[in-house]
């Protein structure tokens, strides 16, 4: 993050990832899934692998509910249908 001072208030701008000049197609909270099918994910973090590809890490819960945590290239994903998340167990509306 950068900062960048204004008078005595400093604010902080949070920073773009980028590749080749344009903006990362995602960003943190975005529901994606994977242009091959599956289940709804999370975008929960947006990096750079070391090899320079575009990255977006995912969350998202089984059936169980069971929390899951994957990187994918960022090509492979496209946005989701928004859907009302399920509740787990316990929850309320």
């Amino acid at each position: 993050m950068a900062m960048r001072g204004q008078g005595s208030k400093a604010q902080i701008s949070h920073p773009v990832l980028r590749l080749g000049g344009r903006a990362m197609a995602f960003k943190v909270g975005d529901a994606v899934r994977l242009k091959s099918g599956g289940a709804q994910m999370i975008v929960s973090k947006l990096f750079k692998s070391p090899e320079g590809r575009e990255m977006v890490q995912c969350t998202w819960f089984d059936k169980k509910p069971r929390e899951h945590r994957a990187a994918f290239v960022m090509d492979s994903l496209e946005v989701a249908e928004a859907t009302t998340p399920r509740l787990r167990q316990g929850e309320r509306a």
